[in-house]
């Protein structure tokens, strides 16, 4: 009996949906037909694009068959210090942390206070805190340098 009267209940609540759906298509029809008499009697007529009409209108660009490469001998080629590697190093590991860091705090966003590893989370943005805070430092010495 509970299962009949469910099913009852579905079927009408779809029925009410699919009455006032009709009433608004209805309308977006008739506001429809009213454009296009309007743009009818002002002598417009509406535009139908094809698929050779996308084809022609689309923007034409240049295609190379064989790459492009630069000429170095224009390129004024600079030594690289030890230290600027160093830097660049750090600052490529830095960047890297920082992305994870991120993962792991969206993690922690995540999670609710239920999830079993929530203290390790934590626990590992921390260190990767820490670790951000370390490589500034080194960064920072080496720059002064």
């Amino acid at each position: 009996m509970v299962k009949k009267s469910l099913v009852l209940l579905f079927f009408f609540s779809f029925a009410i949906c699919l009455i006032g759906y009709s009433d608004d298509l209805a309308t977006a029809a008739k506001k429809e037909k009213a454009r296009r008499e309007a743009l009818a009697k002002e002598g417009k007529k509406g535009k139908t694009y094809t698929n050779a009409d996308v084809e022609r209108l689309r923007p034409q660009t240049e295609t190379f068959d064989e790459p492009v490469y630069l000429n170095t001998a224009d390129i004024e080629e600079k030594e690289i210090s030890p230290i600027d590697k160093q830097i660049a190093g750090l600052k490529q590991e830095r960047d890297r942390l920082s992305k994870e860091l991120d993962e792991t705090r969206a993690a922690i966003g995540k999670s609710s206070y239920h999830t079993t590893n929530i203290g390790s989370l934590y626990q590992t943005a921390r260190q990767q805190e820490e670790r951000l805070k370390d490589l500034d430092k080194q960064i920072a010495d080496l720059e002064k340098q």
